[in-house]
């Protein structure tokens, strides 16, 4: 969910920012809105996973409140950035964000990459 998500955000983003037309742009915003629909919820839900359930707690804690203050800031930096351009600094801006996610997904992959369960070895008889 987290990678395919946030690769598909990456495109519609791009879409976002090439504008080739109004209905296509329309589209990249819902494409983009349900590619990362499922990412924050699957981090979070594979925290303790990738942590442990005893650290699980207070990591989710700061990844909410993160989450908050970075939507909130973002979206501030990102409003300043269009007044003092025009609207056309959304796709470039959305697409960098995307971009980021992506990177950030693999590099927590490499730090705390997803535990598999352990399988039960078969017994033979």
């Amino acid at each position: 969910m987290v990678r395919w998500g946030s690769g598909i955000a990456v495109l519609a983003a791009a879409v976002i920012w090439w504008r080739p037309s109004t209905a296509v742009t329309v589209a990249g915003f819902v494409v983009l809105g349900g590619a990362l629909a499922g990412v924050f919820p699957a981090l979070i839900a594979l925290t303790p996973v990738r942590l442990g359930e005893r650290r699980a707690h207070n990591v989710i804690s700061w990844q909410v409140g993160a989450a908050a203050a970075g939507g909130a800031g973002l979206s501030a930096v990102i409003g300043l950035l269009i007044g003092a351009t025009s609207l056309a600094a959304l796709g470039p801006a959305i697409t960098i964000l995307a971009v980021i996610v992506v990177i950030t997904e693999l590099i927590l992959n490499r730090l705390a990459p997803v535990r598999q369960p352990a399988r039960f070895a078969s017994s033979r008889g």
